[in-house]
């Protein structure tokens, strides 16, 4: 995504804590977002910031938003990739082993069809991880050779993150939101991105992406999103601030992708107003 935006607009990638340090995994949704948030502003003391997400990441994204606002900071572009609000009130607990697993093989970009043939059932998170890097390796996947404790360390982090989503009650977002969904086998025939109006009293802008939810990392939906996205930054002039903040410092502006297409046809939906573009 980086080399479809702005050349004065670097990115920086945001990871969760737990990956290298499994005992220190955040005990809310709250926490997590204070931790990233602290982080890009060591980086970038003021704003604006603008904010990606992937699935759980855009979650994650919009409560940073929420937070940085709170904290008077400025936000710009708010960027969801087929993420929806939390499940706070759906009473699910912690996900089972096996959607771990998932969810570790679509950041490796491959499908269940790699699972053929496992059985998670009774097996231990020992035996999913040891089955976990076999698929990795056959996959030719690019976190092929991972150490099994890392492996165990992203399983682990992605049922804590998971949890404490689902515990979560979002705060409201005073701004925008470009939302791309996967048109193609989203996260859930049940979601629709207007979910999110409840917690924001500005736009959304949805624009459906040729892919599947587990495909928009990659290259092709990326770069389609990447050049949206720029386009909007551009539009709104975010690359400095209105308000009346310190002066910028050098290569202050920064793109915060939080983590865990081609074709695109945008519309947008938002509280008291709807518009579809051609």
């Amino acid at each position: 995504m980086p080399k479809f935006l702005p050349d004065d607009l670097p990115v920086w990638g945001l990871q969760a804590r737990g990956v290298l340090d499994p005992e220190a995994q955040p005990r809310s949704l709250a926490e997590m977002a204070r931790d990233y948030v602290q982080a890009i502003r060591k980086i970038q003391p003021h704003g604006p910031y603008h904010l990606v997400g992937w699935s759980l990441g855009g979650m994650v994204a919009h409560v940073m938003a929420a937070q940085l606002q709170a904290a008077g900071a400025e936000v710009g572009t708010v960027s969801l990739l087929d993420a929806y609000p939390s499940e706070a009130e759906s009473g699910v607990g912690e996900p089972p082993l096996d959607d771990a697993v998932s969810a570790v093989l679509a950041m490796a970009g491959l499908d269940d069809s790699a699972l053929a043939g496992c059985s998670w059932e009774g097996a231990s998170e020992q035996t999913a991880i040891v089955e976990l890097g076999r698929i990795l390796a056959d996959g030719s996947s690019p976190m092929a050779g991972l150490p099994e404790r890392t492996l165990a360390a992203l399983v682990r982090t992605y049922r804590n993150t998971a949890r404490i989503l689902r515990e979560y009650s979002h705060e409201d977002f005073h701004g925008d939101v470009l939302f791309f969904r996967a048109a193609r086998a989203g996260i859930g025939p049940d979601h629709d991105p207007r979910e999110w109006n409840r917690f924001l009293d500005g736009r959304l802008d949805v624009h459906d992406i040729d892919c599947t939810h587990r495909e928009m990392t990659q290259p092709g939906p990326l770069a389609q999103i990447g050049r949206t996205l720029a386009g909007h930054i551009e539009k709104r002039g975010s690359h400095s601030s209105d308000r009346d903040e310190p002066e910028p410092l050098p290569g202050e502006r920064r793109t915060a992708v939080s983590e865990e297409a081609t074709g695109c046809r945008p519309g947008a939906v938002g509280p008291n107003r709807e518009r579809h573009r051609q």
